[in-house]
């Protein structure tokens, strides 16, 4: 999922935004559940090469779509979902996170785009599509 946005970033020349949503209704376990999302967040942009502008944020609250609220989405922002680690090769399967998000971002008032992406490599469709847009 990370190549395929990094693809359409550089042919769209537009900026990544990593996002890290953390459900945690116990304050307890909040701050452990924002460092392990801040460490994937970290492990992500090091794999990002310097010349595409990167930016990461944890989204906490008690549930998630009240995480989703924090984003603060702007119209055409483009939201890109792989798909479940449970799905079949190139299927996709969204998870109950996954869905969640997805239904919270679009009832907001925002103009979004969204890419569901299948599980294993980009399809040749889309890697024809992202050729076309100059990447």
């Amino acid at each position: 999922m990370l190549n395929t946005a990094l693809r359409f970033c550089r042919a769209t020349e537009t900026p990544v935004r990593l996002v890290s949503l953390v459900a945690v209704d116990d304050a307890r376990r909040l701050d452990a559940a924002q460092q392990h999302a801040q460490r994937a967040l970290d492990q992500a942009k090091d794999f990002l090469p310097d010349d595409v502008p990167v930016s990461s944020q944890v989204a906490t609250g008690p549930t998630v779509e009240e995480a989703v609220d924090k984003l603060g989405w702007r119209d055409g922002d483009m939201i890109m979902v792989g798909s479940s680690r449970l799905a079949q090769p190139r299927r996709l399967f969204l998870g109950s996170t996954a869905a969640k998000m997805l239904r919270r971002a679009g009832s907001k008032a925002y103009k979004q785009f969204v890419v569901l992406a299948p599980k294993g490599p980009a399809t040749t469709k889309a890697k024809g599509y992202i050729k076309q847009l100059g990447g």
